[in-house]
């Protein structure tokens, strides 16, 4: 008899955890929705982060809205290892460019950056091997750890309003690299 009830117990408890997990499963897939050129999260905050593009060409713009709701973010790895981007234009509604979300984009030459970008995360233009110019937004407040590292053909990164933190060799060889100018913030 305690047999039976300790077996009904397990059952029980494989039967519910099984529920429980496909659920988070289907949250899961519902979570993203595809567009025809992007993959997307809707946010809390009602705005779209951009999780996956599809979009293989030489001139970039990230659209400021999808079904009209602004994109705020360029999330992680989105648009990474991609070798044809040569041009990038990024609008006033991005606040964020997540991690590595430009990562090893080898052609990427320009980039237009306008206010309204809070934050560049860690390694998120690393490794963009003929990036040659970056002119810092005054929005800009955050450049993470390495997010311009090993860029071999950058000349200039300026920002133009003190930066609130800058990270860990954000700009680790980048060895044509003649003007620099980076302020932090003095607290």
């Amino acid at each position: 008899m305690i047999r039976r009830v300790i077996l009904l117990c397990c059952l029980l408890a494989v039967l519910l955890y099984a529920k429980t997990t496909k659920a988070t499963e289907s949250e899961i897939e519902q979570e993203v929705e595809s567009f025809e050129d992007y993959d997307c999260r809707l946010l809390e905050n009602g705005t779209w982060e951009i999780v996956m593009s599809y979009v293989n060409e030489e001139l970039v713009i990230i659209p400021e809205s999808i079904e009209g709701r602004p994109v705020s973010i360029i999330g992680k790895h989105s648009f990474s290892e991609s070798d044809m981007i040569r041009w990038l234009v990024i609008p006033k509604t991005i606040r964020k460019i997540d991690d590595g979300a430009f990562y090893l984009c080898s052609s990427l030459e320009y980039i237009s950056l306008v206010d309204g970008i809070e934050i560049i995360d860690d390694y998120a233009f690393s490794n963009c091997y003929s990036l040659k110019i970056v002119l810092l937004p005054s929005s800009v407040q955050e450049v993470g750890d390495y997010a311009f590292a090993q860029c071999h053909s950058l000349e200039v990164i300026m920002a133009q309003e003190p930066l609130r933190s800058i990270g860990d060799n954000c700009l680790f060889d980048c060895p044509l690299l003649s003007i620099v100018v980076l302020p932090i913030e003095s607290r």
